[in-house]
């Protein structure tokens, strides 16, 4: 992994039961060869619980993608099917990348507030 690190601190909101693309652009971290994790954890009275995720995706294991453009960018799909289980409220967010020779490198965190569907979708 790169000497200088780079953690992008990043929040957003997204109804429960909606599809959800959340972009990373240029991580500073050469992708070709890594893997990505990115997880998501519930939190209990601001105490996030790291040792529970609700949602995880990867490189490897799927829901991850790089970009061809910009340059170390990278895309973590969300599913409809992964929100709508969550109850509205706030939760806590972390990416990392692992680099081929294991390097770990935190390049995102921050929180997502899940919020309810106004506009029900028969």
């Amino acid at each position: 992994m790169s000497d200088a690190q780079h953690t992008e601190l990043t929040n957003f909101s997204v109804a429960s039961g909606d599809d959800y693309l959340l972009v990373v652009d240029s991580v500073g971290e050469v992708l070709s060869g890594s893997n990505i994790l990115w997880q998501l954890f519930p939190q209990q009275h601001g105490v996030i619980m790291l040792d529970t995720p609700l949602i995880s995706k990867s490189l490897i294991g799927g829901g991850v993608e790089i970009l061809p453009s910009p340059p170390e960018s990278f895309a973590v799909v969300i599913g409809a099917t992964d929100t709508e289980p969550l109850l509205p409220g706030n939760y806590y967010q972390e990416c990392r990348v692992v680099g081929p020779g294991g390097g770990v490198a935190t390049v995102l965190r921050g929180f997502v507030t899940v919020t309810l569907a106004e506009i029900v979708v028969s």
